[in-house]
């Protein structure tokens, strides 16, 4: 296994680079992951959801192995205030006993790195300890 990169901090870096970056490693540990990206239409770019769902979450990670399911807002330290939207489906999926987290550059070392190379560990496991408290990674 190739030991995942350290995340760069550079002013070009962008949230697709980041969530590129989380993805490659989530594999790397056995992940499987979803990320719906917007597609271009004749009215600007949108992400094909429907119903209620404006604001879900960027990356939906789950651990087959380690039965464990992981909701993530992927934000850019600079950008990390998720929308009202965002915030209200990590308390929804929380409260079903997803674990959901907003993730920062910031959290690569102390959250994300051992969130992902230890699925068995995942505070998901425990639903009374919920991993979104409408506070962002600092």
């Amino acid at each position: 296994m190739t030991a995942p990169r350290a995340v760069p901090s550079a002013p070009g870096f962008t949230e697709a680079q980041f969530t590129d970056r989380i993805v490659d490693t989530a594999h790397l540990y056995g992940w499987k992951a979803a990320h719906f990206r917007a597609g271009r239409t004749a009215h600007g770019y949108r992400t094909p959801l429907q119903y209620d769902a404006k604001g879900w979450p960027d990356l939906i990670l789950v651990h087959p192995d380690a039965g464990a399911v992981l909701a993530v807002e992927v934000k850019l330290w600079r950008n990390r205030k998720p929308a009202p939207e965002q915030e209200q489906w990590l308390r929804w999926l929380n409260l079903c006993g997803i674990g959901a987290a907003v993730w920062t550059e910031r959290d690569w070392e102390a959250v994300i790195l051992p969130t992902l190379s230890r699925p068995g560990r995942h505070l998901q496991r425990n639903p009374s300890r919920a991993l979104y408290t409408g506070r962002n990674g600092g």
